[in-house]
């Protein structure tokens, strides 16, 4: 079930963006720790830009298409035993991270 549909195209241009991604990646990097959840993550850029130093990624998406670009990336860059990609919306943080993480240890 898709509870949104993304209508943008800034997504792709922005996964294009090296310079930035680098720079937020050397600015963020220090606060990501062994288990991430992102929260609308849209196309996967932070995926393949952040989890080679993580053991679990979870990828929370509401629009059912990008969270299926996300699993066709994931699974052709190898990183399908790490990363888990749920489609759905979060109402309220805690709820949220309950539903991603259950399960996952």
């Amino acid at each position: 079930m898709s509870y949104f549909r993304y209508l943008g195209s800034e997504l792709d241009v922005f996964a294009k963006a090296s310079r930035w991604k680098a720079y937020w990646a050397r600015m963020i990097n220090p606060y990501l720790g062994a288990r991430v959840l992102e929260v609308g993550a849209g196309i996967g850029s932070n995926i393949q830009l952040l989890s080679s130093d993580r053991q679990r990624w979870v990828a929370v998406e509401p629009d059912e298409a990008l969270a299926r670009r996300i699993r066709e990336t994931i699974a052709r860059d190898g990183l399908n035993k790490m990363c888990d990609v749920r489609t759905g919306i979060c109402h309220r943080a805690f709820a949220c991270t309950s539903m991603a993480l259950r399960g996952i240890r």
